[in-house]
Parts: C-alpha cells; sequence; structure tokens
C-alpha cells in the first residue's frame, strides 16, 4: 500500500508519568509515526501491508540539531515527506537503538523498491533550548545524514519564511514548554540521486 492510504492524522500524546526506560520526562508531548499508528492497528495475527514511500529527491535547505544528546547531524529539511529517516551510519554514531520488526519499503523514482532497518522511538532532537522526541525511521545509505520530514512539522507547529534571496527560518514551538525559537537554515549541496 502507498503511504498516502495511511491515516492523515498523526497522533501526538503526553506522557503522564516519567518514563526512566526511554528517558523521557513527566509531561512530555511525543508525535507519533503514521506508519507505526497503522501497525498497532492491526487485529491480533493479521499480517500488514507492505508501505511504500517515495525516497526522498531533492532538497535545498539543511538545519543541524543535536541527536540523542550526542551528534550534530546535517538534517535536509523536507516538508513533502511523510516521515522523519536517518541513514544507518548517522544512528549508529548517534548511539541509536531501532525496532527492526517496523519495517517500510520506499519506491525510488526508477520504481526500485528498498526496505528500512527499522524504527528509532522517542529520538531527542535539541533545536536550541527545544527538546524534541520523534520517531525516525533507519534507512541503509540514503542521500541524505537526517531528513526531517512532515511529522517535525505537525509537532513543532513550525512556520517557515522565505526572503527573496532564498533564505529560509523555520519557527518552531516546543509543545513540553510552549517556548518558540527561530532555527536557521543553511543551503546545502545535494548529490540526491
Amino acid at each position: 500500500m502507498s503511504i498516502e492510504e495511511l491515516s492523515t492524522e498523526i497522533d501526538v500524546f503526553l506522557l503522564a508519568e516519567e518514563d526512566k526506560v526511554a528517558k523521557l520526562p513527566k509531561g512530555a508531548i511525543i508525535v507519533s509515526d503514521p506508519v507505526l499508528q497503522y501497525y498497532e492497528s492491526l487485529a491480533p495475527g493479521e499480517e500488514p501491508k507492505q508501505i511504500f514511500v517515495a525516497n526522498a529527491s531533492e532538497s535545498l535547505r539543511c538545519v543541524y540539531p543535536l541527536i540523542n544528546g550526542s551528534l550534530k547531524i546535517e538534517s535536509l529539511y523536507d516538508t513533502g515527506s511523510q516521515i522523519v529517516s536517518i541513514s544507518e551510519e548517522k544512528a549508529m554514531e548517534a548511539g541509536l537503538s531501532w525496532d527492526s520488526d517496523i519495517v517500510i519499503y520506499m519506491q525510488s523514482a526508477n520504481k526500485g523498491v528498498e526496505n528500512s532497518l527499522g524504527l528509532a522511538r522517542n529520538v531527542a532532537f535539541l533545536f536550541g533550548d527545544i527538546v524534541l522526541y520523534m520517531q525516525v525511521h533507519v534507512i541503509r545509505n540514503p542521500a541524505y545524514d537526517l531528513l526531517l520530514g512532515s511529522p517535525f512539522d505537525t509537532l513543532t507547529e513550525s512556520c517557515v519564511r522565505t526572503t527573496k534571496d532564498g533564505n529560509k527560518t523555520i519557527t518552531i514551538h516546543d509543545p513540553n514548554t510552549h517556548q518558540r525559537a527561530v532555527v536557521p537554515s543553511v543551503a546545502t549541496v545535494w548529490f540526491g540521486p
């Protein structure tokens, strides 16, 4: 099935108490993932359909959040992507672990299909003083290090300001503290497929 067939509503939820295993504070607001929501909606024993998403094509701007408290990663800002995803190499460098049972299938422009490696849950992203927790699909050898798709926009209620010279700033809202921050983006040289 195409990812467009999944629910367009993305669950956002509030932690009622501290999650010591995932190291999430009480009251943290977390965005879910549309693929994970689909898997959770299946009846016991029901076989999931293969889910296809388009490979990222081209993105011109990037930001540099601190991931998992350990690594700043060039992150392509792509509002056309339905997921947040990271390369296997950068996931390992950032010390992420992932659930290999949550797999999606990505179809490239040449109609080739490649599966993801799994889903890293509740990954901390630090933008200035704002910490966001997102679900991140791990991809083997993509043309990017990290891709911020629409779940990022949903969680942060982002607002992009583009100037005449092509510069973009992204104003984000912290759902936990209600703080706002302006995140500058930088042009990136893109060597996509």
